[in-house]
């Protein structure tokens, strides 16, 4: 009993040490649980108010967004308030959020209607086509070629006096046997921005680059012509074919080109290309241009897509096999294609097979509307062709081909 007496004692003495104090201290007592008073919260909100206007809002340190935090965007009512400080935990606070929503004046140059003396208007081109008379029309061409100092062609004024109405368009105008140089193409200009032509001649008669280029760019203004012949050309460039390939691409009066006997290569025919493409031509001729290769691979790119086309003439080319697959993908993607020459070519009973086979896929895949017939005419004057091509022409005949010309004396005998 006296063991037991003295481990209590001991254990009682244990408890008044400082472990057993700062257990007793961390118990909350009755008498210090005890609530504030409505005057110590006007007094504490009177001292934070206080404290609140002496802060100067400029100098507050920027905001520190802890990442686990989650507070609403402006406040419980999702109010844009409209001063870029926030009072956050009792404490204000600039807002980058704020700044940053701030609209931006739109600035524009205005002049006043008293400073405005006019306005510059396009140009209309046919505002000189009003009371039209010839000997008007003589006169200006006459005063342009004395202005430009070109030489007057009799021929010319001819021509314009034989024309009947020349308030319409009137039937051609033939500069076969002149020869033009850019002075007188300027000098024309004054004819071609009174009078319009259906077709205009200038077989052999451009006898630069430079006039090419003045004559394209007065029928793409005026347009003035919708048949223009450039056959027999040979010194168009560069520049010439650059402005009939804008000349194409914008004229929608020019129904018609006819290019027999030009000097084309790869570059101007990847120029030429370029308006060809988005031409509004239904007639496009172009013999005896060795359009063979390459050639006639980039005109085939450029026609595939031209919906507009109907009538192609590509005779006297030296068309071989490799270039009847090019004709077979023209017709493969185009089928509004109605009339093909390919008179006096190279084209052999092999190489027809392939033509064929464009007129095949015509038949099954091409014809959709009344637009896409496909091909009507078909004509094949003096190439290499035997009796052995009779199967092809035979299914050619049976794809739907109205207009077949082979030969006028019949196929020939194979050799050997």
């Amino acid at each position: 009993m006296t063991s037991l007496f003295v481990v209590m004692r001991s254990f009682a003495r244990s408890s008044a040490s400082p472990i057993g104090e700062s257990l007793s201290a961390r118990r909350p007592s009755a008498a210090a649980i005890r609530m504030k008073s409505s005057e110590d919260e006007e007094a504490s909100s009177a001292q934070l108010a206080a404290a609140l206007a002496q802060v100067d809002v400029e100098r507050l340190p920027p905001r520190l967004v802890v990442t686990g935090e989650r507070r609403p965007r402006w406040n419980a009512r999702n109010v844009t308030p409209v001063s870029p400080h926030q009072l956050i935990d009792g404490r204000i606070i600039r807002s980058a959020l704020l700044l940053n929503r701030r609209k931006k004046k739109k600035r524009a140059l205005r002049f006043p209607d008293d400073e405005v003396a006019g306005a510059l208007e396009p140009e209309n081109p046919w505002k000189f086509r009003k009371d039209l008379k010839r000997d008007a029309v003589i006169a200006a061409y006459k005063e342009a070629c004395a202005k430009h100092k070109a030489s007057v062609h009799q021929n010319i004024i001819y021509q314009l006096k034989s024309t009947n109405n020349i308030d319409d368009r009137c039937e051609e105008l033939n500069f076969t046997e002149i020869s033009l140089w850019p002075n007188d193409c300027e000098a024309l200009e004054e004819i071609f921005r009174r009078i319009l032509f259906h077709k205009i001649n200038l077989d052999g008669a451009i006898v630069d680059d430079s006039s090419a280029e003045i004559l394209c760019q007065i029928f793409e203004f005026y347009e003035s012509v919708t048949h223009l012949d450039i056959s027999n050309n040979h010194t168009i460039g560069t520049y010439g074919w650059q402005a009939c390939s804008r000349m194409l691409r914008k004229t929608l009066s020019l129904k018609r080109l006819d290019a027999c006997n030009v000097r084309l290569n790869e570059e101007y025919m990847t120029i030429l290309t370029r308006g060809l493409r988005y031409a509004y031509l239904y007639i496009l001729r172009f013999d005896s241009c060795r359009l063979s290769g390459r050639l006639m691979e980039l005109l085939v790119v450029a026609l595939k897509f031209n919906m507009a086309l109907r009538q192609l003439y590509i005779c006297n080319n030296q068309l071989q096999g490799s270039d009847c697959v090019q004709i077979q993908t023209l017709l493969k993607f185009n089928s509004r294609l109605s009339y093909l020459d390919l008179s006096d070519n190279l084209i052999d009973d092999d190489s027809l097979y392939f033509v064929v086979n464009g007129l095949t896929h015509q038949l099954h895949f091409g014809r959709f509307s009344k637009s896409k017939k496909g091909l009507e005419s078909l004509i094949l004057w003096n190439n290499r062709l035997t009796r052995r091509s009779a199967s092809h022409l035979n299914a050619a005949i049976v794809e739907g081909v109205q207009d077949f010309e082979v030969s006028e004396r019949g196929l020939e005998r194979p050799h050997g």
